[in-house]
């Protein structure tokens, strides 16, 4: 987590073959964030940390500078994740900051965010990781 250096960007790699359209289509940028809610641990009924994404990019289409620059900071500030950014089966690259695990108190059910594609609530009865939705959380 970024608990020392929470203004340092740092990247997310998710197990996805397809890209995130939302961020595709609208990329975060450091001066207008998403909001990002991670269920983590096994614990996927609960979101136990946050961050904003601040950036996106399709690996499969990341510039050669780019990709170097993205494995220096990896090999500085995520070390062992460098190579990842090879593994364009994984085809997301999410740029974050301010990532961090969230209090116990603070922590709630995915149950409180709704789907803004169908206005539904998230399933808190998942059993693996994966998944990417774009979401409203509901006032507690």
């Amino acid at each position: 987590m970024q608990t020392h250096l929470p203004e340092q960007v740092l990247f997310l790699q998710p197990h996805e073959g397809r890209a995130v359209r939302k961020l595709r289509e609208n990329p975060p940028t450091i001066d207008d964030p998403m909001q990002s809610y991670v269920s983590v641990g096994g614990n996927f009924s609960t979101v136990g940390c946050v961050a904003e994404i601040v950036g996106y990019d399709d690996k499969r289409a990341i510039s050669a500078k780019k990709r170097l620059l993205v494995m220096k900071a990896q090999a500085m500030f995520q070390p062992g994740e460098e190579d990842m950014v090879f593994q364009t089966t994984q085809v997301n690259l999410i740029a974050v900051r301010r990532m961090r695990w969230m209090a116990k108190r603070e922590q709630f059910s995915v149950g409180r965010l709704t789907k803004v594609s169908d206005g539904k609530p998230l399933s808190v009865n998942r059993q693996s990781a994966g998944g990417w939705s774009v979401v409203r959380r509901l006032q507690d």
